[in-house]
């Protein structure tokens, strides 16, 4: 279920970031031409193309290898991105050398070579951006790359839009890309050395540190990707060169437009597999029965996206092409209307590719796009004067091409997929899809002469209805789907909230003062910023878990759980345990089982220290890894350091159980910290360690249907409770003294 939220979440944070970054740069190619002048705009393209060939080789397929490679171990981020941005300078610096070389043998005017030479430092600095963005994904925290995309992209459109209303030139325009490159870069690092601090790392290894055998991994693990992005290319710009070579520049430009509106519209695919891959690698060696399911349910939307999309490009071909070129491109019309055929194979070979590449299968698909660029050619040379003679306009001849070479590559990926993959399931709802994109294209066709308005709002609503008729999207999606736009709108308000009544802090005089009267208890308080105030609802919570009469069980291990991360487990915890300590007597002893997540050491301050991973791995003593604190009877055991492909080995381990066992035998009480339920399958089994269950909920924050899921999946263990975190009344204070209070 987390991965799904995940995934999903970053599919809409991707998708919004797409259209925001559309809508900055179609404001910004506006104003460009119309200020510069064709030839500036010409400079500006001929530095593009050039640092674009550079950068194919200096990424040295860099950017995917480390996605998967940081999703799989997040602990070797810090060696890996090091080792990367030093093999992307070499290779750039070598790029820069023939690019300059180029430039002076052509003897290109001055003015050009200053535009090529200042893109190519926002490349050099894209090139950079590239590794924090990859290990972004990896972490699967795209909204931090997503925001550097768009910071860098409002600053070169803002300055851009400035600078040439105030009358500068093409060079300044220029350098405007530099500065939307160092914008972009520094929010992406900012938040990437925030996640390195907040994160779970093992220490760097021999192989991690930046080392000559650590950058040679990195070339020869990147290289089928290189390969892939060089063949890609080809395959995607044979078709122009064949046409250009047998037929006239006419024929090229009706191609070239229905190619860009093709191009265009595979950000859906394109969008939805970059936040899809880090989840599928990680699972290939962590869950691969997750990753079964995972893949299925891609497909499955997809499918249900790529057949409405691909189909009403079929019906409105010609008016889109019309309305967008004017009539002089209307020949686009039918070869657009043939993209639409190939716009679903592609949709799904990008799916199958990334499938592919998530199984440690590059080089197996490196190969079919080979061949489907070695088959091409033939075809064009066939096709392309065929379609010229029969239908006066060759470029059909290339769509029909492509649809040859993208349906033998979806059936060469569907083969080299693990048997057991894809099942019945997802044939029959591919059909049902295809069903429902036929009836919706044969309502559409019968308006495709009225205003485009029409037969689009038309083809939505037969789909729509018909994909609503035949259950091609679960209820289970459209729930989460409304759950995560809860949440945001939740967070959204409660930011303003925090803005518009902002925290007033004592003055230091009066800090002084409080902190010279206070007992060893709540010094420790203090330092673990906890008031008396916050501390009184736990005392209620402890008298209710442990009075004779009022708790049906007196839990000698206590477990605080939660749905999802971030609803204050770790806290609550600690605020019960300092309570518990300072009124009861007898020892008492915060486990954190939470190898996922941990936050337990940060939160007491403890810094790097050996905990229960390495205890139980047999790296440390019980002794080593306990800590004690400034309450003589409180002691803390955090979950430790170690990769996350552990945690499922840790969660199932008897040493595991052995040293619960100890601790008991030590400790009167023991509070365990548990991982959040829905994000991990280890949650369920750790929650089974415990003899009593209290189900943490933050107000305001987790949608009920979650709550309750998260229930069920425990509902065999003995839940003693929910603690509603974060309570907030709209009660006046003065009224509120007189109620008693609950946990918050």
């Amino acid at each position: 279920m987390k991965a799904q939220q995940t995934i999903a979440k970053n599919v809409l944070v991707l998708m919004g970031t797409q259209a925001i970054t559309w809508g900055l740069t179609l404001l910004l190619t506006i104003f460009l031409p119309r200020y510069l002048g064709a030839a500036a705009i010409g400079k500006f393209h001929f530095a593009n193309s050039l640092w674009a060939i550079v950068a194919i080789v200096a990424t040295f397929g860099m950017n995917t290898l480390l996605t998967k490679e940081v999703a799989r171990e997040p602990g070797r981020l810090p060696g890996l991105v090091a080792n990367s941005l030093v093999l992307r300078t070499i290779l750039f610096v070598l790029g820069s050398a023939g690019v300059t070389g180029f430039l002076l043998f052509f003897d290109y005017p001055p003015e050009t070579r200053q535009v090529v030479y200042l893109f190519g430092l926002a490349y050099f600095i894209w090139q950079l951006t590239g590794a924090s963005q990859a290990a972004l994904g990896g972490l699967e925290r795209m909204e931090y790359s997503s925001l550097g995309n768009v910071t860098g992209k409002v600053v070169n459109t803002a300055l851009g839009i400035t600078l040439l209303l105030m009358g500068q030139g093409v060079l300044v325009i220029a350098a405007v890309s530099v500065m939307g490159a160092l914008a972009n870069t520094a929010v992406q690092y900012f938040f990437l050395a925030r996640l390195r601090h907040t994160s779970n790392y093992r220490p760097a290894s021999s192989g991690d540190r930046l080392h000559l055998k650590a950058m040679g991994h990195l070339l020869r693990a990147g290289f089928p990707y290189l390969l892939s992005s060089i063949f890609l290319v080809i395959y995607m710009q044979f078709d122009i060169v064949i046409i250009s070579l047998l037929l006239d520049d006419q024929s090229v430009g009706w191609y070239g437009a229905a190619d860009q509106l093709f191009g265009t519209l595979l950000f859906v695919p394109t969008v939805m597999m970059t936040a899809v891959f880090p989840a599928l690698s990680r699972m290939y060696t962590t869950a691969p029965d997750s990753l079964r399911q995972v893949t299925r349910k891609s497909f499955d939307l997809l499918i249900v996206l790529a057949i409405p999309i691909g189909l009403g490009i079929l019906v409105v071909a010609n008016p889109v092409v019309v309305l967008l070129f004017g009539e002089e491109f209307a020949p686009s019309g039918p070869i657009l209307a043939l993209m639409g055929i190939v716009l679903i194979l592609t949709y799904l070979n990008v799916l199958t590719g990334r499938f592919l590449i998530s199984m440690d299968r590059q080089n197996q698909w490196t190969v079919v796009i080979a061949v489907a660029a070695a088959a091409t050619l033939p075809l064009d040379l066939l096709l392309v004067p065929w379609c010229h003679q029969t239908f006066g306009n060759g470029g059909i001849g290339g769509a029909i091409s492509f649809i040859i070479t993208e349906t033998g590559m979806l059936a060469a990926g569907l083969a080299l997929l693990p048997r057991g993959t894809l099942g019945r399931e997802n044939v029959r709802l591919a059909l049902r899809a295809l069903a429902a994109g036929l009836v919706m294209a044969a309502g559409a066709w019968w308006f495709q002469d009225q205003p485009l308005v029409i037969p689009i709002s038309l083809g939505i609503f037969l789909y729509g209805l018909l994909a609503w008729a035949l259950h091609l999207v679960p209820g289970q999606d459209v729930a989460l789907v409304k759950s995560l736009a809860h949440g945001a709108v939740t967070r959204a308000r409660a930011r303003v909230r925090a803005v518009r009544n902002p925290i007033r802090l004592p003055s230091r005089p009066a800090r002084r003062k409080q902190m010279a009267s206070e007992t060893p208890p709540q010094q420790e308080q203090r330092r673990w910023g906890w008031t008396s105030h916050e501390l009184a609802p736990f005392r209620l919570l402890h008298t209710r878990l442990y009075k004779p009469g009022i708790s049906p069980i007196q839990p000698r291990r206590l477990g605080l759980v939660a749905a999802l991360r971030g609803e204050g487990v770790t806290t609550v915890t600690l605020r019960l345990a300092s309570v518990m300590a300072h009124d009861l007597e007898g020892r008492f002893c915060v486990v954190e089982l939470n190898g996922w997540w941990p936050g337990l050491a940060e939160q007491a301050g403890l810094g790097p220290v050996p905990g229960l991973a390495q205890i139980v791995f047999g790296e440390a003593t019980l002794a080593e890894a306990l800590r004690p604190t400034k309450m003589k009877n409180l002691w803390l055991l955090p979950a430790g350091v170690m990769d996350k492909a552990d945690c499922p080995r840790l969660a199932r381990s008897q040493a595991l159980k052995d040293t619960l066992e100890v601790l008991e035998n030590q400790f009167d009480h023991l509070l365990l910290d548990i991982p959040a339920i829905l994000p991990t399958g280890d949650a369920v089994p750790l929650a089974a360690l415990a003899h009593g269950l209290c189900l943490v909920v933050r107000q305001g924050t987790t949608p009920l249907s979650l709550v309750r899921q998260a229930r069920d999946e425990i509902q065999h263990l003995p839940i003693l409770g929910v603690v509603l975190n974060g309570e907030q009344l709209a009660t006046p204070s003065w009224i509120r003294q007189l109620i008693p209070r609950s946990a918050s």
